[in-house]
């Protein structure tokens, strides 16, 4: 090979800005006739326009204390992901700035979220991020890697679908079934697997199914239960993971849609409402439903949460017209229902969430004309009602999600593609990256690599992506 010429550097140790000190690896943008240096000596990632001598430090011990920068790379969306050696920690940024990612401890080790002197890194089609963890010896594979508060897109599902529902299984893969696309009604289901960001389909339901439930149980099945088509159903199936089938089980005593499904801490499942007051018990062991004490009231569009005492606490609604702020419990050793104090504010079409300091987030939904943007927490240990934070949008159709730190991902809502975070410890709300389209009526789920996956949506999507 001929020497063309050098395109970094004087030759000559030093800390300036044309200057390198002991550089270990390069990424080379194209696209962007950009060149991308790890200057381990003087501990900084340097950018080089093709053509200029030049360098802009995007990254230096000033910001992030780096200890001699080894590789680097850019994933597909143009941020720059930095193996920090010295530190056995992966550095990546976002629309934020830079973030630890991975050995954020910064002390060496072998356990699998740990690195020893790593080296270099690169990403894959699907964004899953290779690390050489060189004094470890061995390569490291981090599935799906997304920078905190963003998003990501990832595999789409093989058909639109809006109202459908979404299960995470024992083996991490996320099970989706039914809803519509336009005016189909969809009997279909597939998979999403984590691992490779890709959907495969599986066995079809019985029948077609929108605003039904699915509820993951003790022995792994998943059963589902009502909903409607061209009717409102009183049918349920069960999905089973090791053979991708579905086979029927016991009908329910009268057709449920908009309903709530709930396991009971027992391996029951308590369903409730519908357009009825009524609710009932299904028992997997035997594949039967037995009819359990009716609610105060008829209602559709609620929300039922296990609370950590064993009881579910089934908020809001409506009855026909009339829509509803109060809430009730269902108690599993009674087989009853009590009433308890009611919400500030009537709510359909609104999410609750079990924190982890035992009380229930309420957000959002709507009263008969109003959007809403507040919240509320109830307090099983005094059965009271209190207010905190807004949200800084009204939203309705959307979902809440709690993550891993304890804090809830709020997404989406008629109209908005915008999401924010809930701080328990604070009251208070904060925005965070947004989707990459508005969706409602969509689903949300905690994979097991503690990212949320978000799926389909109105109006209407087969796009998925991760936060």
């Amino acid at each position: 090979w001929d020497y063309l010429s050098t395109v970094a550097g004087t030759g000559s140790e030093g800390s300036t800005s044309t200057t390198l000190r002991n550089p270990r690896g390069i990424f080379l943008d194209e696209n962007n006739s950009t060149l991308f240096v790890a200057d381990c000596g003087n501990n900084r990632i340097q950018k080089f326009r093709f053509g200029s001598f030049q360098g802009e430090t995007i990254l230096s011990n000033g910001t992030f204390q780096l200890n001699c920068p080894n590789g680097i790379t850019l994933d597909g969306q143009g941020f720059v992901f930095v193996v920090d050696s010295n530190n056995h920690r992966i550095i990546g940024q976002n629309s934020n700035g830079f973030h630890c990612l991975i050995g954020c401890n910064q002390s060496a080790g072998s356990n699998p979220s740990q690195l020893s002197s790593p080296s270099n890194l690169q990403f894959d089609s699907f964004g899953n991020l290779f690390v050489v963890d060189q004094q470890n010896h061995r390569v490291q594979k981090f599935d799906l890697i997304i920078i905190s508060r963003q998003w990501k897109s990832t595999g789409t599902m093989s058909v639109v679908r809006k109202d459908h529902t979404a299960s995470i299984l024992t083996n991490g893969k996320v099970l989706v079934t039914g809803g519509q696309t336009n005016s189909v009604y969809l009997n279909s289901a597939e998979l999403y697997d984590p691992s490779t960001g890709n959907w495969t389909t599986t066995g079809n339901m019985s029948v077609a199914r929108v605003y039904h439930t699915a509820s993951l149980l003790s022995n792994g099945k998943v059963l589902v239960t009502g909903g409607a088509n061209s009717v409102s159903l009183n049918s349920a199936e069960l999905y089973d993971p090791s053979t991708g089938s579905w086979t029927t089980t016991g009908a329910m005593s009268v057709v449920r849609k908009e309903h709530t499904a709930s396991i009971l801490t027992n391996g029951k499942v308590l369903v409730t409402g519908g357009w009825t007051d009524s609710a009932e018990l299904y028992d997997p062991s035997t594949g039967n439903w037995t009819t359990t004490a009716t609610m105060s009231a008829a209602r559709y569009r609620h929300t039922a949460s296990l609370l950590t005492n064993g009881k579910v606490l089934v908020t809001g609604g409506q009855t026909s017209s009339v829509y509803l702020n109060s809430p009730e419990l269902y108690d599993p050793s009674t087989g009853n229902w009590t009433t308890t104090g009611n919400m500030s504010v009537v709510r359909v079409y609104h999410t609750a969430s079990i924190l982890s300091n035992g009380k229930v987030l309420v957000t959002g939904g709507q009263t008969s004309s109003v959007s809403l943007n507040s919240a509320e927490l109830y307090d099983p240990s005094t059965d009271n009602w209190t207010t905190t934070g807004n949200m800084s949008a009204a939203r309705v159709y959307h979902t809440a999600s709690i993550l891993s730190n304890g804090k809830v991902l709020v997404t989406g809502g008629v109209s908005l593609n915008s999401a924010e975070l809930y701080d328990p410890s604070t009251g208070s709300w904060t925005t965070t990256g947004t989707m990459s389209l508005a969706r409602y009526r969509h689903t949300a789920s905690l994979l097991s690599n503690k990212t949320i996956l978000v799926t389909g949506g109105c109006c209407y999507f087969s796009s998925a992506e991760l936060y």
